[in-house]
């Protein structure tokens, strides 16, 4: 009982949160790393080429999507969030680090590994929504990603910012992501918005 009322408080702080404005100034952007800067230029050149789940921007989400079409093609299981359209897409445009010693057009998990590490370059963690911003929206989007795993409830409307959760949540690097990210995340939106 205790720790559904627990539950209960969090989700409520979740959506609360999400209802603070938004008009901070955006956190620096963090710089690429040397690694990710081996295929920088060719996904600079057109970085909306690789937005795999056609959502209209590149996210960790989008190398999630590569990583899910590989495990389709490696196992033969095409029952995941995958849409035909989404396939077509990434297998004319999937093979983003052709220099992997496999044939060309062959998608592998080095090109997901790749494209992600370039993501992960462009975006602060914490920065969960992806907007180049450290917000109350990232404190709640972490918030309900703790709490749908602490219930097992997943909401559907989450899915399309739950990998990026995952890689971009767990700000204070204690290895999981929990309330204490969302509190750090609020703590640096604060200082931001204070200029403290």
């Amino acid at each position: 009982m205790k720790k559904s009322k627990i539950i209960s408080v969090l989700m409520s702080a979740a959506m609360g949160l999400s209802s603070i404005p938004m008009s901070a100034s955006a956190v620096d952007i963090l710089d690429a790393s040397e690694e990710a800067e081996t295929i920088i230029s060719e996904l600079e050149t057109d970085l909306l080429k690789f937005d795999f789940n056609l959502d209209g921007k590149v996210t960790p989400s989008d190398s999630a999507a590569l990583l899910t079409y590989y495990s389709e093609q490696q196992t033969d299981n095409y029952d995941t969030y995958l849409t035909d359209e989404m396939r077509a897409y990434i297998a004319q445009f999937g093979d983003i680090y052709a220099n992997d010693g496999e044939a060309a057009n062959t998608i592998n998990a080095n090109d997901a590994k790749k494209l992600l590490d370039y993501i992960v370059s462009l975006f602060e963690l914490g920065d969960v929504t992806c907007d180049n911003k450290l917000d109350a929206a990232d404190a709640s989007a972490v918030l309900l990603f703790y709490c749908e795993n602490q219930t097992l409830n997943f909401i559907a409307e989450f899915d399309k910012i739950r990998d990026n959760v995952r890689v971009l949540g767990d700000i204070n690097g204690d290895g999981t992501i929990n309330a204490g990210d969302a509190a750090v995340i609020l703590r640096r939106y604060s200082e931001a918005q204070t200029g403290a």
